[in-house]
């Protein structure tokens, strides 16, 4: 429709950073402000029971693993975005 490819696969990839980006900023807020609650909270029962290091490194895999889902679903549906505005 008069748009270059290279300026529409730009436009899809800013389009898909806000659909993705902003539901990510947001949870990485709230789950920030909820782990800050819980380690002000139960610092000491987190001590004992499990460590606050075991802690750490299972938010790390947890987030880890997200992070690799997200990437992975940002990229198949950039994917499938070109390929629908290619044809």
């Amino acid at each position: 429709m008069g748009v270059e490819e290279p300026h529409i696969r730009k436009l899809i990839l800013k389009q898909l950073a806000v659909w993705f980006g902003v539901p990510v900023i947001l949870a990485l807020i709230l789950a920030g402000a909820f782990l800050v609650f819980l380690i002000v909270g139960f610092h000491m029962q987190i001590a004992v029971y499990i460590g606050v290091q075991r802690l750490v490194q299972q938010l790390l895999i947890v987030l880890a693993i997200l992070g690799a889902l997200l990437i992975s679903y940002f990229i198949s549906t950039w994917v499938l975005f070109n390929k629908s505005a290619s044809a």
